[in-house]
């Protein structure tokens, strides 16, 4: 089963004047690890966000785990956990009553949480200071607390954007660690990253976007075969004069057959 279908998604700001996505289309199957790469500015935020829903787009469609987005919008986001580029977080809240709160948003029993809440505590070296304030928190501290409250549900298709950022090292393959248990638990991961080598490390495939525009798809395995490394490629198309149509993909193609 497909957990995300975007099909052709067009997202523009000023009425039409400024498009900030054109044409989209990714797909993600069950236990898919998949890079979102691109220039800052170059529509990645925005993608992140209109499937999400917090974003309403001009045309196209998105489904998560058979569910359209806009016909049954509740469904749809009980099925992904979403981490933004900020990690907002409610800072008053102690550790432990912010991943409460969204585990009663998305009633999670409490033998589940429990479980769940201590397999990631452990995993993040974070349970003592589960219950101060998260106000208190180091960058990175704050971050992790994030991951937990938006995957304590166990969602079908993790959506981060720049989950890296901010962390040291030892947070960073934490992280790394997490999403490759998400793959073995046949769960699916779309995060965008800035970070060439780890994509290369842990994705299945990857999209490039440039000026909203989709402009290349990698199929990983296939491209480590390859002379050059990915971080080679990304920088020749982002630096390329010329704007062409977007290839056809393995994503594009799967949208054409539903149409």
């Amino acid at each position: 089963m497909d957990v995300l279908r975007i099909r052709s998604l067009c997202k523009s700001y000023n009425k039409g004047k400024d498009w900030q996505n054109h044409k989209i289309n990714v797909t993600i199957g069950q236990g898919e690890i998949v890079g979102f790469l691109g220039m800052n500015g170059a529509g990645k935020t925005t993608l992140l966000k209109s499937i999400t829903g917090i974003h309403t787009f001009d045309s196209g469609s998105v489904e998560i785990c058979d569910y359209d987005l806009v016909r049954e919008p509740i469904k749809a986001k009980l099925c992904f956990g979403y981490i933004p580029d900020n990690h907002s977080t409610f800072e008053k809240l102690t550790g432990r009553e912010y991943v409460n709160f969204s585990a009663n948003m998305y009633k999670v029993p409490q033998k589940e949480r429990d479980e769940r809440v201590e397999k990631y505590l452990e995993l993040f070296n974070l349970a003592y200071a589960y219950d101060r304030q998260i106000k208190s928190y180091s960058h990175g501290m704050k971050q992790k607390i994030a991951l937990i409250g938006s995957f304590i549900h166990n969602p079908d298709l993790w959506i981060l954007d720049e989950p890296l950022v901010g962390l040291d090292v030892k947070g960073q393959q934490e992280v790394i660690s997490l999403l490759k248990s998400v793959r073995e638990q046949n769960k699916s991961v779309f995060f965008s990253s800035h970070n060439m080598d780890i994509v290369e490390r842990i994705c299945d495939r990857a999209v490039l976007i440039k000026n909203g525009k989709m402009i290349k798809e990698y199929d990983i395995k296939d491209y480590k075969k390859k002379p050059g490394t990915l971080e080679d490629d990304f920088t020749k198309m982002v630096e390329a004069n010329d704007d062409p149509e977007p290839p056809t993909t393995h994503s594009e193609v799967e949208a054409d057959e539903q149409v």
